[in-house]
């Protein structure tokens, strides 16, 4: 997910675009089997012909795995913002176990 901050509070998170080139800023909670990872692409497992990920804006995004149902790869940071602050974001969910946030 790559926030948005409607106002002027564009450091109410630290690395929220994921553009350190790693996770920086974040709690991460990964399960085993799961994985968490700041890449440039994803090729999904869709066969014959795979879908190739990339970021909707900037260089990177944050590859989430799992381990199947009831596994959760998690990241998380608190941010303080005014009462009218609006956070827009981007996710894509790939059948074969991963998310990408940007």
């Amino acid at each position: 997910m790559k926030p948005e901050i409607s106002n002027a509070l564009t450091n109410a998170l630290t690395n929220g675009d994921f553009e350190t080139g790693n996770m920086s800023g974040w709690w991460v909670g990964i399960p085993l089997g799961g994985s968490a990872n700041v890449v440039t692409t994803h090729t999904g497992n869709s066969m014959p012909n795979p879908h190739v990920y990339s970021p909707v804006s900037g260089t990177y995004f944050a590859e989430l795995k799992t381990d199947g149902p009831g596994s959760f790869t998690t990241i998380r940071q608190s941010m303080t913002l005014d009462a009218n602050a609006i956070i827009t974001g981007w996710a894509a969910f790939d059948f074969s176990r991963f998310a990408f946030l940007e």
